[in-house]
C-alpha cells in the first residue's frame, strides 16, 4: 500500500479543459495524478494496477460511463471507481461487482471531487471485513430508502400528503427530529422572504427544512451518532446520507427541487461538510439558508451536554459560525431581522 499522500488517481476524461481542471485540484492535494483520453490506454494502467482510485467522466471512445466503470473493475477488481454524471441525470444507484462506484453530478467543483477521492481512497485502504460490513449497512440503508417509498405511494400523491408522510416517519425514527425541522422550516421561511426570495423559492425551501434530516432517519442505528464519534467506512457511509434521501426525494415530481437543497444542506460554507464538500457560493443559496437556520435552532434549543442559549450569548455564538460554518452575510440578514423583529414585539 503506498502512503497517502502518493496515492495515484487516474482520470479518464476527453475533454482537455476539464481534464486540466480535475487534475489540477488533485495534484493540489498532494496527490499524483495519471491522465487519459482513451479507453484502451485506461483499460491497460487498471489493468496493470497504475491508479488507486479512477474517475470516469462522459463517454470515451463509444464507451458509457457505468460500462467502461465495470471494465476497469475488470482489471482490477480492487479499484473503486467515481463515475460523473450529467447535471440533472438521475442517479442509477450504479455499484460495481467488487469495487466501490460512486457517483457525482456535474458540473465538478474540487470539493465535490476531492471529497469522492478520499471517500474512495479510504475504501481502497480499507480491510475486507470493513468493506463487508459497509456493503451490509449500504444495503439496509438503501432497503430502508425503498421502503419508505414503497409506504409513502399509499399517501395521497400531494406534495403536502407525502411531505407530512416523510416528517411521520422521521418522528418515529429519531425522536424530536420533527419539532426540530419545523422550527428549522420557520426560521428559513423568515430568512428567504428577508433576502427577497418569491413565494415559489420560498416554497421549496419550506420543503427542504421540513425534510433536511430525513436521511439521518434511513441510516441504521449504528450509524445515527455523531459523525466525529464514527470512523473508517461507517463515517464515510453516514456522511452519504443527504445522497440517499436526495435520490429519494428526486424520483418524485413534487419534490424534486426540495432534493437539491436536502442534499446542500449539510454543507459548510468552508468546504467541511457533506457529502459533496461545497465551499462558498457552490452552495444553492436554499442549503446555505437551512444551514443558517438550523444553527439558529440548536443554539436556542440547545443539544446534549449543552443548553439552549438566548439574547446577546446566542447572537455570539451563531457570529461564531459565520465564514466557517455559515454564510456570513445570511448570518448579518438573520441578526437584522431579528432585532427588527425584537424591536417590533
Amino acid at each position: 500500500m503506498r502512503p497517502f499522500a502518493a496515492h495515484q488517481v487516474l482520470v479518464v476524461e476527453s475533454d482537455p479543459s476539464r481534464q486540466h481542471a480535475v487534475a489540477r485540484w488533485i495534484e493540489g492535494a498532494g496527490f499524483e495524478c495519471l491522465t487519459v483520453s482513451a479507453a484502451d490506454e485506461a483499460l491497460t494502467l487498471a489493468e496493470e494496477a497504475e491508479a488507486d482510485v479512477a474517475i470516469v467522466s462522459g463517454s470515451i471512445d463509444a464507451w458509457t460511463p457505468a460500462h467502461l466503470a465495470h471494465a476497469l473493475q475488470s482489471r482490477d477488481a480492487d479499484l473503486p471507481v467515481i463515475v460523473v454524471r450529467s447535471n440533472g441525470e438521475m442517479a442509477r444507484g450504479f455499484r460495481g461487482r467488487r469495487g466501490a462506484v460512486e457517483e457525482i453530478e456535474a458540473p465538478l467543483t474540487r470539493g465535490s471531487v476531492m471529497s469522492a477521492v478520499h471517500r474512495a481512497l479510504e475504501w481502497r485502504d480499507a480491510s475486507a471485513d470493513d468493506r463487508a460490513r459497509y456493503r451490509e449497512l449500504e444495503r439496509a440503508v438503501f432497503a430502508q430508502a425503498a421502503l419508505v417509498r414503497e409506504a409513502c405511494q399509499s399517501e395521497p400523491c400531494t406534495e403536502a400528503g407525502l411531505t407530512s408522510a416523510f416528517t411521520a416517519f422521521l418522528d418515529r425514527r429519531l425522536p424530536g427530529a420533527a419539532g426540530h425541522a419545523a422550527r428549522v422550516r420557520a426560521v428559513a421561511i423568515d430568512l428567504a422572504r428577508a433576502i427577497g426570495m418569491d413565494d415559489a423559492a420560498v416554497h421549496v425551501v419550506a420543503q427542504a427544512a421540513t425534510l433536511h434530516e430525513l436521511g439521518l432517519a434511513l441510516l441504521p442505528q449504528s450509524l445515527r451518532q455523531p459523525a466525529d464519534t464514527l470512523t473508517g467506512l461507517d463515517r464515510v457511509l453516514a456522511l452519504r446520507h443527504p445522497d440517499v434521501v436526495a435520490e429519494l426525494l428526486a424520483a418524485i415530481p413534487g419534490l424534486r427541487a426540495a432534493a437539491t437543497l436536502v442534499r446542500a444542506a449539510h454543507e459548510r460554507f468552508d468546504g467541511s461538510g457533506h457529502p459533496r464538500g461545497l465551499s462558498g457560493l457552490e452552495i444553492p443559496m436554499g442549503g446555505r439558508l437551512i444551514g443558517v437556520a438550523c444553527a439558529v435552532d440548536r443554539i436556542a434549543t440547545g443539544e446534549p451536554g449543552r443548553p439552549g442559549v438566548s439574547g446577546p450569548g446566542a447572537d455570539a455564538l451563531l457570529e461564531a459560525l459565520a465564514g466557517n460554518a455559515l454564510d456570513p452575510d445570511l448570518v448579518r440578514v438573520w441578526a437584522g431581522h431579528a432585532e427588527r423583529a425584537l424591536a417590533a414585539g
